[in-house]
């Protein structure tokens, strides 16, 4: 307990493709089993887990300056000074863009969703029982939608309702093909006997429900878009922001105080439209792009999502 192993957590440092806002989420699970009693050996750990000459040697100087005095204030130091992107806002893209695949079952997509909402919720920012329900539906198949939602009391359903009907969908559903699977081998063998489905409970519904072995239209494909959602964040902004010794723009220059005034109006959760000059250079293949809604032909300052946003408390 008190030596966790860290064999799935690299040591940090600057050229490190993993965010650090990710890096200290996967760190805080590894150390979770030490007691909090003893923070000084989870403030050890962490330590030992950055770089000597870039990172650790900076964070034993805060260390000593009593800039951090708790493993919280560690978590705070290294997200506020190494973050060049927003942990808590791409955790709600996801939280918003997640969606259960076909071949996904209805424990892994429910799961999936809250391990999201938690981690959202550990970084501070609650979510209501509304985006929740909201964002689940939105996410779940069709079909499980369509059978819901003919159903009377669906309006009055929790969340937990809706995950139990589903499961109780995809068994029935399940159970239905395989009725049908078994039944066609059985009509195309000519020399086995006694394959006929024998289950009561599987025959009536198969009997009650024909519609699951229906197939339903193929959904269209959206063929305007030319890029694929999550090609770009906000750090493939950073050279459109660097200016050379003259003032030019120059993603090799040396002056990097816009896109460090950037990192620090994010931090604060500054809403893009009261800095346009901080997003309006945002491009992606020569087209103007969004890092809120990932998509083209507008900017963050001008992105429609920015008054929910504001409504949901996550830009001021």
């Amino acid at each position: 307990m008190m030596n966790p192993t860290f064999d799935t957590l690299s040591v940090y440092n600057l050229d490190s493709p993993t965010s650090i806002g990710e890096w200290v989420e996967r760190f805080k699970s590894i150390v979770k089993c030490i007691p909090t009693e003893y923070d000084h050996l989870i403030m050890y750990h962490l330590e030992n887990r950055l770089e000597y000459d870039t990172i650790r040697l900076p964070f034993q100087r805060a260390v000593e300056s009593k800039v951090i005095t708790s493993s919280k204030t560690a978590y705070d130091y290294l997200i506020e000074t190494y973050s060049t992107d927003d942990v808590l806002e791409n955790l709600y893209k996801d939280f918003i863009a997640t969606s259960q695949s076909k071949t996904e079952t209805v424990e892994s997509y429910s799961n999936k969703r809250q391990t999201l909402v938690e981690r959202i919720e550990l970084l501070g920012n609650t979510l209501s029982d509304f985006e929740k329900m909201f964002h689940f539906k939105s996410g779940m198949l069709p079909h499980y939608r369509e059978k819901l939602e003919a159903m009377p009391e669906y309006v009055d359903m929790t969340l937990k309702d809706i995950v139990k009907h589903m499961k109780a969908l995809e068994k029935a559903k399940r159970t239905a093909n395989l009725s049908a699977l078994l039944r066609a081998q059985t009509d195309n063998s000519t020399d086995t006997e006694g394959d006929n489905v024998t289950d009561a409970a599987v025959a009536a519904y198969v009997q009650k429900h024909p519609e699951w072995q229906k197939k339903g239209p193929r959904p269209k494909k959206n063929k305007t878009s030319n890029y694929k959602r999550g090609e770009f964040t906000s750090i493939n902004m950073k050279p459109h922001y660097i200016k050379d010794s003259s003032g030019k723009w120059d993603p090799d220059g040396s002056d990097k105080s816009l896109w460090e005034l950037r990192i620090k109006k994010r931090h604060d959760k500054c809403c893009p439209s009261k800095t346009p000059h901080l997003y309006n250079r945002d491009k992606f293949n020569d087209t103007a792009c969004c890092i809120i809604c990932k998509n083209m032909n507008h900017t963050a300052d001008k992105c429609p999502r920015l008054p929910d946003l504001k409504r949901a408390g996550k830009i001021k």
